[in-house]
């Protein structure tokens, strides 16, 4: 008669100790890789918008506006209102404007810095800072936004002698218009002059 193996108790809680150990060390890792992703993304989503006003600018020969929208995120009840999404617009005269793009939003839970040390291009005694009247996609006119403009050449109309004009982007959690950057941003500055960007990562 055969006689049928089996796991003994030791030998159980031994493999479900491992399996506890292992877990306790991939999640963490894994909720680090999250985090890094969603903040690369939120950086490119930046960038990319920054670079396609400049280059519809130049493309188009008319003046293309980039506004910064600042809301409440609507999938968040009580989140505070941060600086979360992008959107180009044609000039079409000084009464006419034309949407170039959706409104880009970044990941949930990044933000763009919403103080002078961190985003001088949101610094409320450079820029101004708008109510919104046109409604938003899930946030009507409830929020706010900065606009400044690329040229036909590709220049900006923010001031060259205003020091330099930047964003940047990291974890909402970190807080918001913070003195010093936190663990992990990114930022991205934007010459006045030709309307060029440059990625800034910390420890680069």
């Amino acid at each position: 008669m055969k006689r049928c193996s089996a796991f003994s108790l030791i030998e159980l809680i031994v493999v479900m100790a491992i399996i506890a150990i292992v877990a306790a060390i991939v999640v963490p890792v894994a909720g680090n890789v999250s985090r890094g992703v969603k903040l690369s993304h939120a950086t490119q989503t930046v960038g990319d918008e920054l670079a396609a006003a400049r280059q519809s600018a130049i493309g188009r020969n008319r003046a293309i506006e980039l506004r910064i929208y600042q809301y409440s995120d609507p999938e968040i009840p009580g989140s505070a209102s941060c600086f979360r999404a992008l959107q180009m617009f044609e000039i079409i005269n000084a009464y006419s404007f034309s949407a170039l793009d959706k409104v880009q939003a970044l990941p949930t839970a990044t933000i763009i810095d919403s103080g002078a040390t961190l985003s001088s291009l949101l610094d409320p005694s450079k820029v101004t800072i708008s109510n919104g009247v046109d409604a938003l996609p899930r946030v009507g006119t409830n929020y706010k936004y900065v606009a400044f403009r690329f040229r036909p050449d590709g220049s900006t109309n923010l001031s060259p002698t205003a020091g330099s004009w930047f964003l940047t982007v990291h974890e909402e959690n970190k807080g918001d218009a913070l003195a010093q950057p936190p663990p992990n941003f990114n930022t991205l500055e934007v010459d006045p002059v030709n309307g060029s960007v440059r990625l800034f990562r910390p420890g680069v």
